[in-house]
This record gives structure tokens, sequence and C-alpha cells, in this order.
């Protein structure tokens, strides 16, 4: 997942409808890559914003559920992310990884993606 270039274009396009990002994107994992072939694993990237926009061409705004989440912080390039996703389910930290993990409850109040 081009993670950088992606969040660009989502707080690039934000900042040209004049509504208001939020602070945490997300990175939301459709398939297991262990299980799912890579080729047709599906995945979308994802900021909440406050404010009235309009969807572009190849940005669609959409709701999520209340649910209870994972929430995983990664400090390091995106192509290192699979190994802090490997090292939280294992229980471990590496000395290059910061991981700070909790389950919490996603609670959305007006913000959209």
């Amino acid at each position: 997942m081009p993670w950088e270039e992606y969040i660009e274009r989502l707080y690039g396009w934000a900042k040209e409808q004049k509504a208001m990002p939020g602070f945490y994107p997300m990175g939301i994992y459709h398939d297991d890559p262990d299980k799912v072939p890579a080729e047709a694993c599906s995945s979308n990237i994802a900021i909440t914003f406050k404010g009235d926009a309009v969807e572009s061409r190849d940005i669609k705004i959409g709701k999520l559920p209340d649910m209870s989440v994972a929430s995983l912080s990664h400090k390091g390039p995106g192509s290192e992310f699979k190994n802090t996703i490997r090292d939280c389910q294992n229980g471990s930290r590496t000395r290059d990884t910061r991981l700070l993990v909790r389950l919490s409850k996603c609670i959305q109040r007006n913000p959209r993606l």
C-alpha cells in the first residue's frame, strides 16, 4: 500500500474541500495477507474529516459503524509496517519499533471517512 502517496492526496483533497481532517489516518485491511494472495488483498486508506465535502473521481466518502478495533502505532517507513504487525501479534517489541497497542471503541460522532 503506497501509504505516503495516498495520505498526501487525502489531506490535499480535504484542504481543497475546506474540510477539517482528523489527526489519525487509517489503513483498513479487508483480507488476511497470510491467507489471501497479495494480488487479491483489498485495503483502503482513510482519514476522518468534519465539514461539507464532495467525493472526487478517486476519493469516496463513507461512514464506519461503531466497532471495537485494535489500534497500532508504527514508527518507520511503510515498507516495515508488516514487521510491526508481526511483532504486535507475537507480543514482542524490537529496538527500532515503538509499539502502542490498545483495544478501543471506535465511536463515530459526525466524522466521516
